[in-house]
């Protein structure tokens, strides 16, 4: 294997916490750090304070019927889109995504998922990727995959959480196309799902459909 073009410069020993406190505990905990790190002038620098979210990870799938060529989505209000000027509506439409209970594999995750947010069965998991939503300041790493489902039957019938209200929807791939091109499509999970669909849907109605 030919050697990588990049590795970081440093390691968690180049960083020196000296205080770590639980500020709030609640939806999410959230960690005050006093902590010091090296630069890349190999020195020390300033004491600094920064507030680390702490999250489970997350397993998100979108969930595909390669036989009609339907894409199983759902809709919910996502508290971090109330009150932004840029969006018409804090309700938008995203591939199903769930924490990761400490019992369970990401895979395990998926799979209950897409049973429980979209009343589908999975029976077929393609690894698509895994990145962190937000490292600025958020621990959550997300696993992405792609579902592949029997053929719908009507009407599909979730069971979220208790405190989830979700719609679930299906969609032609060019309804899809559409929504994404015309901007309705806007959580990372769902673009990156959406855009490695469109790359290897072909393939996938060809192999399964």
């Amino acid at each position: 294997m030919s050697k990588l073009p990049w590795k970081p410069a440093f390691t968690p020993a180049d960083v020196d916490i000296q205080e770590s406190k639980l500020v709030y505990d609640g939806h999410y905990q959230v960690y005050e750090l006093h902590l010091k790190h090296k630069g890349f002038n190999r020195q020390w620098g300033p004491l600094v304070v920064r507030e680390q979210i702490d999250r489970f990870d997350a397993a998100c799938v979108i969930l595909f019927d390669p036989q009609n060529d339907h894409i199983v989505m759902v809709e919910q209000i996502r508290i971090g889109l109330i009150n932004r000027a840029d969006k018409p509506s804090p309700w938008i439409l995203e591939i199903v995504a769930g924490l990761i209970d400490q019992d369970e594999t990401p895979e395990q995750t998926a799979v209950r998922e897409a049973h429980e947010e979209a009343g589908c069965e999975v029976i077929k998991l393609i690894p698509i990727c895994t990145f962190y939503n937000t490292p600025g300041g958020f621990t959550e790493l997300s696993h992405v995959y792609c579902g592949l489902i029997k053929p719908i039957q009507h009407p599909l019938i979730n069971e979220p959480e208790e405190d989830e209200d979700l719609k679930i929807h299906v969609f032609t791939w060019s309804q899809v196309k559409k929504l994404r091109d015309n901007a309705w499509i806007t959580s990372a999970s769902t673009q990156i799902a959406v855009q490695w669909l469109e790359k290897n849907r072909e393939d996938l109605i060809a192999t399964y459909g």
